[in-house]
């Protein structure tokens, strides 16, 4: 998994209209309902930390955990530049959320947030990060992670796209051409980043390649159970009622067995 290597040096920029905010205010009103005496998180495939920070914000201490290096640096540095307040309530490290351990912590939310359960692409590698979160919970605690969604991967699938963003000092443009492989329920999306300097006029390239897995109802179901765990709410994200065969985005919230 050497994805976001590269990629991670614009991240933040590329995904800076992202409502990471308002994403985070959705997980606290679920946890108001599931957990509602929960404090504590544990941010698993964190990033650069736009989510944990927002979590801060809102008087949550999180644990931010990601398997890149310069996406944990990245974090770090968002941390560094946030009022003491908020930051304090923020810590980072670098791990795999597959078989990291953390001892002694246990956590009232592990969460997976962005799709980062996704980058999971065998059966085991999906179970393993489950089981990491199950591993970190307190008691009553509750995992939550957003999936992409078979039945809407497959009857609206996804296509080409271009993004434009531009600074002061640089112009970005990315295109994303993804090719699904229906014998492993995985979409590789090929990223063509183009950075222009604007004072210089230099041109530079990055090229990554990243493959993630779409999930199916009866998949998450089993997985779920082999790591220990059960299901609270399987809904679209942001809405109620049984995920359609249009909804891309959806969530799972559960507690251990």
């Amino acid at each position: 998994m050497t994805v976001f290597q590269d990629y991670a040096r614009y991240y933040d920029l590329i995904y800076r209209d992202k409502d990471y905010k308002g994403e985070v205010d959705f997980v606290i009103s679920r946890l108001a309902f599931l957990h509602p005496t929960a404090r504590t998180i544990l941010d698993l495939g964190c990033g650069t930390g736009a989510h944990a920070e927002a979590f801060a914000e809102a008087g949550f201490p999180v644990t931010g955990i990601d398997l890149s290096g310069p996406m944990i640096k990245g974090a770090k540095r968002r941390r560094k530049s946030l009022p003491e307040d908020i930051a304090k309530r923020m810590v980072f490290r670098r791990g795999d959320a597959r078989n990291i351990r953390l001892e002694g912590k246990r956590f009232d939310l592990a969460a997976f947030l962005f799709h980062s359960l996704c980058y999971q692409i065998s059966d085991e590698e999906v179970i393993n990060a489950l089981a990491t979160a199950r591993a970190h919970l307190n008691p009553k605690g509750v995992v939550l992670f957003d999936f992409w969604h078979g039945p809407g991967v497959l009857s609206k699938p996804p296509e080409t796209r271009e993004k434009r963003v531009q600074t002061d000092d640089v112009i970005i443009t990315r295109i994303s051409e993804p090719s699904r492989d229906a014998k492993t329920n995985t979409v590789v999306v090929n990223y063509d980043l183009s950075i222009e300097d604007i004072k210089t006029g230099a041109v530079a390239n990055i090229k990554e390649a990243h493959r993630v897995r779409y999930f199916f109802k009866e998949e998450i179901l089993r997985f779920l159970a082999s790591a220990g765990l059960t299901p609270v709410e399987i809904r679209p994200w942001g809405g109620a009622g049984e995920p359609g065969a249009d909804d891309w985005n959806v969530y799972c919230a559960a507690r251990a067995l």
